[in-house]
């Protein structure tokens, strides 16, 4: 008996399924709002507005969607022209510039920019060098540990214990300037990227004190 009861509901339940997909594809004209399932209708959203139709929850969900996607505010297009956007896509590609040209050199141009900076200036404590790099401390830290651990630079002492001072070994000295030529030949193609985003003129370092 019970299972009679299972089979007479489930057969219910079929047929009020049917008589929903029959009644949804009459309402679409080109293409079929609905797919059928073994027990369940899908309906698809990506048709939207849908034609009136009495599923009034899906209706308002729909209309959710619909202002979700809704172009933003105009006031908000001045950001296209945003300075601090615009100089991080020229850095990131004369960055790509300079790196093409040290492929195969065993630097990166990261480090040979190190390197050269403590070839004119001797001697620096990290913060200092940070400064004169315009690198975060993290980033800083990273390749000089690269470049300590290849032998190209070395810490001295420092009265204070608690400072680390950086200096250029003969063997990194060796290395930036065999790869000096490198780095010229990426400098002299340098403009012609910043051209790209409408700079005239390459950015100018603050000045490194002599040794």
């Amino acid at each position: 008996m019970l299972q009679a009861d299972r089979s007479i509901e489930w057969e219910r339940e079929s047929q009020s399924i049917r008589n929903n997909v029959a009644k949804a594809e009459l309402l679409s004209s080109s293409a079929p709002l609905v797919s059928k399932t073994e027990n369940l209708v899908v309906v698809s959203l990506n048709q939207v507005p849908l034609p009136k139709i009495c599923f009034s929850e899906l209706t308002l969900r729909i209309m959710r969607v619909y202002t979700l996607l809704m172009p933003s505010s105009p006031s908000f297009q001045a950001c296209r022209t945003c300075a601090c956007s615009a100089l991080r896509h020229a850095s990131r590609a004369v960055t790509q510039h300079y790196e093409r040209h040290f492929r195969g050199s065993g630097l990166r141009a990261t480090q040979f920019t190190i390197l050269a900076t403590l070839a004119q200036t001797g001697p620096l404590s990290i913060s200092e060098l940070s400064a004169k790099l315009g690198l975060e401390r993290t980033t800083l830290s990273r390749n000089l540990r690269l470049l300590e651990n290849k032998g190209w630079v070395c810490a001295i002492a420092h009265r204070d214990q608690r400072m680390r001072r950086m200096e250029l070994t003969p063997k990194g000295r060796k290395k930036a300037v065999a790869a000096l030529p490198v780095w010229k030949r990426a400098d002299a193609g340098a403009e012609t990227v910043l051209r790209r985003f409408g700079l005239q003129s390459r950015p100018v370092r603050p000045p490194l004190r002599s040794k």
